[in-house]
């Protein structure tokens, strides 16, 4: 990793330490976050007597968990490339395999739409084969 100019190693490596130990704590509030809102989210599914109501709070549901999810896969990352010094190319694509299926989840709460639905799939494909490749022969 490059050095700022004009700061020792010592001081840059603490900086950049201290940044991804911020960005972590964020992280853990995020969680705490949408760990309290499933919760309103589950109370007001099992209140209300609607269908359509509890679908929809199913959908929130998973929503909020796969938040939950990313923010503690980009915690890992960060804990992991704090302590091996490199960020895992295979952690990187992992998130990107939850966002995009978080946006499939978001793009039925909105109503479904083929054509995005479709380019969220092939996307979701081509990154999944990413990831088989990384995971067979980029990191042993």
């Amino acid at each position: 990793m490059g050095q700022a100019k004009g700061l020792p190693k010592g001081a840059f490596e603490a900086s950049l330490t201290v940044v991804e130990a911020i960005i972590a704590a964020v992280i853990v509030v995020v969680i705490v976050l949408a760990l309290y809102a499933t919760a309103l989210e589950i109370s007001s599914a099992v209140t209300s007597g609607s269908v359509n109501a509890v679908h929809d709070s199913v959908l929130s549901i998973v929503d909020l968990v796969i938040i939950m999810l990313l923010a503690a896969d980009l915690l890992r990352t960060i804990v992991v490339s704090v302590r091996e010094g490199r960020m895992p190319a295979r952690s990187i694509v992992e998130i990107a395999l939850l966002v995009i299926v978080r946006e499939m989840v978001a793009t039925s709460l909105e109503g479904f739409n083929y054509v995005t639905m479709l380019a969220l799939s092939a996307s979701f494909l081509a990154v999944a084969g990413s990831y088989i490749i990384i995971t067979k022969y980029a990191e042993k």
